[in-house]
């Protein structure tokens, strides 16, 4: 498949990416497409979704493979869920909804523009009370997206939102963007699954957002709507695997780590061995090339630690792509 796309010998990460979590997901969907036609099975019981997971170590890596694999109409579910209600995107996500349910409500509506999810400052959420023209056309935007809820359901809607006010690259633009917007599209895809679910209207699918965020006991509703969705692939972080073991297990990504300094990295943390290993933060000293190497010794034995948990969670089969990727010599799985 990667020679047919033309890639050469040396593959790029961004290209290959992608890639592989869609041969991931397509070959995840042959197992079950063979477990409904009887020729899959696991202890003489036909394979489900629940006995798969996809072990991966960023939360940008998790949202790939949960597109990847919706996109053949495979549903999973990510293990992290139960705390996205307690973000600071939750918050802001909630202050949105409450302008869309209610558009003209003008401080509402401020309000939402106020939150990093739309960006607006506060001298120009200001200067809207000097520009009736201006107050105006959001107040309209904001009736548009209302009606598109109404009319056309939750999640398109929030997806020509997206879009119009391109949300995606101002969070991006933060420095744990990544971070952010992977909190918001965990969030958006529980309200849809919350919404296809129950149709609770407008109006009850904000009760229910809101309840998740404020009523603890909260917590135990959705754990019990997680182990519910117990015959969905789990999309698992290789930290929160440990000690876990799932019949069959996808290791994706195990070739995709950097090791070393970012570029134009300046500060570390690391543990230095002419110290006793006290931990020491460096922030520019004349040591900073030496201490460095420590740093990366660091990050390849954490990298090793992950490596070895990662593949031995599986019971009978262990799924690992590798290849040619430019830099997977600096992985955990090339030493």
């Amino acid at each position: 498949t990667l020679q047919s796309r033309g890639l050469g010998d040396v593959y790029k990460r961004q290209d290959i990416r992608q890639a592989v979590a869609e041969g991931t997901a397509a070959e995840i969907a042959r197992l079950l497409e063979g477990a409904r036609e009887g020729r899959v099975s696991i202890d003489g019981k036909p394979l489900g979704g629940g006995d798969i997971a996809v072990l991966v170590r960023k939360h940008a890596q998790a949202q790939r493979m949960a597109e990847a694999l919706l996109a053949l109409g495979i549903h999973s579910v990510r293990t992290s869920m139960a705390n996205v209600f307690r973000t600071p995107q939750a918050e802001e996500l909630e202050r949105l909804l409450l302008a869309l349910l209610e558009p003209r409500r003008e401080s509402r509506v401020r309000a939402a523009l106020a939150t990093d999810l739309l960006g607006w400052s506060g001298p120009e959420i200001d200067a809207l009370n000097r520009d009736p023209g201006r107050s105006g056309r959001q107040l309209e935007a904001f009736i548009g997206w209302h009606r598109q809820w109404q009319e056309q359901g939750f999640v398109r809607m929030f997806r020509s939102l997206l879009f119009e006010r391109e949300i995606e690259t101002r969070l991006l633009g933060f420095r744990d963007g990544e971070r952010r917007l992977t909190n918001l599209y965990q969030l958006v895809e529980l309200l849809h699954r919350e919404d296809a679910r129950v149709q609770p209207g407008m109006e009850g699918l904000l009760k229910w957002f809101s309840r998740q965020r404020q009523d603890p006991s909260a917590d135990e509703e959705l754990q019990l709507r997680l182990e519910s969705d117990s015959h969905l692939v789990k999309i698992v972080t290789q930290h929160s695997s440990k000690g876990l073991q799932y019949p069959l297990v996808f290791c994706p990504f195990l070739w995709d780590e950097t090791l070393g300094l970012r570029k134009g990295q300046q500060a570390y943390l690391f543990h230095d061995p002419a110290a006793d290993y006290q931990a020491v933060f460096e922030l520019g000293s004349a040591d900073f090339k030496q201490n460095s190497r420590y740093f990366t010794q660091e990050q390849l034995a954490e990298n090793l630690r992950l490596l070895y948990v990662a593949l031995t969670r599986a019971q009978y089969r262990c799924y690992l792509p590798w290849g040619k990727v430019k830099g997977c010599e600096n992985s955990a799985l090339a030493w």
